[in-house]
């Protein structure tokens, strides 16, 4: 697996559906067609900083 945003390696799940990388120090989460990305805040909870959309199968990439 890896991070979709660095795309590093260094990885580790944090909850169902929910992941940590090492590499950027960012946490995300799988939400049905997109994937939403976190910061730590300094209490430890999460802030919401974006999202990302999971392209569909029948999406066609252009280059």
């Amino acid at each position: 697996m890896f991070c979709p945003l660095c795309n590093g390696t260094s990885m580790g799940r944090v909850g169902t559906n929910q992941y940590y990388c090492w590499e950027c120090c960012l946490e995300f989460g799988f939400e049905k067609d997109n994937i939403k990305i976190y910061e730590i805040d300094d209490e430890g909870g999460l802030s919401t900083i974006g999202e990302l959309e999971i392209p569909s199968k029948n999406t066609l990439l252009q280059f």
